[in-house]
């Protein structure tokens, strides 16, 4: 989470609500869509740029895909 969060400079609040759905592996992007604050997931990000794809660095998203992966079998 801390990897995620630092490459991306991502808000926790955004961090902590990412779910693998919201990752393009083949664009290497996640869609920041849902915030997590008070104690629940919000639909409505904080920033008007929070709505927007960022790019992952290629290293990164293989590393993600491999443990997406790696999850998927465990």
């Amino acid at each position: 989470m801390v990897l995620v969060s630092g490459c991306l400079g991502l808000r926790v609040s955004e961090t902590l609500a990412l779910k693998w759905r919201d990752f393009n592996f083949d664009e290497c992007t996640p869609s920041i869509e849902q915030v997590f604050t008070h104690g629940q997931v919000q639909n409505v990000p904080k920033a008007d740029a929070s709505g927007n794809e960022i790019p992952v660095h290629p290293k990164l998203c293989e590393t993600l895909r491999t443990w997406h992966t790696k999850r998927k079998h465990d």
